[in-house]
């Protein structure tokens, strides 16, 4: 019964030191991003983006990422140290111009950033101003029954996309502040 018990104990004890150990496991990563020494990943960092998306391309690896939402994003599979890279905008966002800085140069031992900006590319903003909402309530207005924009205060506010000659505007509030009935003149053209 003793020697019953101490095997088990043993077998117990390598299995515990089996399940510890750490070892790189390639299976663990898929699609096209891998993870080796001298590897290294590209970023984009979008900000300014309002609505819609924006495609991204990595000519080195030819990949494309589309991205949705501001943040920093992995725009391709990894680049060993002293590759060359170039990241380019393949596609704009509706109503928006984007640019890149950082967007061309040679992997260097780090994690590269490329910035990517996107502002508005409409020449004709559309805005006005609010009257009469009360303390801590807001609303939200609707551009072309697409673009929502939320107001938090009086005062004068503007649509963050602007809109190119010959494109026409309506505007509608599409939430009203509780207990509040909100109304908008000159709401197209």
């Amino acid at each position: 019964m003793f020697i019953r018990s101490k095997i088990v104990i043993s077998l117990i004890l390598l299995f515990l030191a089996i399940s510890c150990s750490k070892q790189y496991d390639s299976s663990r990563f898929t699609g096209s991003t891998s993870v080796t020494a001298d590897s290294f990943i590209i970023y984009a960092q979008v900000t300014g983006l309002v609505l819609g998306q924006i495609t991204v391309q990595n000519a080195t690896t030819t990949e494309e990422k589309i991205i949705t939402e501001n943040g920093t994003f992995n725009v391709g599979a990894s680049l060993a140290n002293g590759t060359s890279y170039d990241i380019n905008i393949t596609s704009q966002p509706t109503g928006q111009t984007c640019t890149l800085t950082n967007d061309t140069g040679t992997v260097s031992n780090a994690d590269v950033t490329v910035s990517i900006s996107c502002s508005s590319s409409g020449p004709y903003k559309v805005g006005g101003s609010l009257t009469g909402l009360a303390s801590g309530q807001s609303l939200v207005i609707q551009n072309a029954g697409a673009y929502d924009y939320t107001i938090s205060a009086n005062g004068t506010y503007e649509f963050p996309l602007g809109l190119a000659s010959g494109e026409s505007y309506f505007v509608t509030v599409k939430t009203h502040p509780t207990g509040q009935l909100c109304t908008v003149t000159n709401a197209s053209g």
